[in-house]
């Protein structure tokens, strides 16, 4: 499923929220904890983010 988001700014950092139902979904709380991996895509990046 493709998902697509703006980043939203707050101060000097910039965040990609999750939506409310997809957090949901896939039980997605405030002390849940991610990886982050950036592969590199041709001219782009995929940000590839695992729950841990």
């Amino acid at each position: 499923m493709t998902v697509k988001i703006s980043p939203t700014q707050i101060k000097q950092s910039t965040y990609l929220l999750i939506p409310k139902d997809i957090a949901d979904m896939i039980d997605v709380d405030k002390n849940t904890k991610f990886s982050l991996k950036l592969k590199p895509n041709g001219k782009h990046h995929v940000l590839e983010y695992e729950i841990q």
